[in-house]
């Protein structure tokens, strides 16, 4: 088996914009009733703020893996 780490790193307005749909996060939970649409607009608010202050981060790591599989006998 082999693992590998790949850590993904998002900072800026172009990345966030093209990644896992950040951006719509808050509306998406308060669709959903898990979030008031007044914190929903709040947290839009606060993302939009850091990032056009150079203070988003965003970071996740993904463990890519691989195996083989032993055939099966007969």
């Amino acid at each position: 088996m082999h693992v590998e780490a790949r850590t993904l790193l998002v900072r800026d307005q172009q990345t966030v914009d093209g990644t896992m749909g950040i951006r719509n996060w808050a509306d998406a939970f308060a669709e959903r009733g898990y979030l008031d649409w007044s914190e929903a607009g709040r947290f839009n608010a606060l993302l939009e703020k850091a990032i056009d202050n150079g203070r988003f981060l965003y970071s996740v790591t993904y463990f890519l893996t691989s195996a083989t599989v032993p055939g099966r006998p007969g």
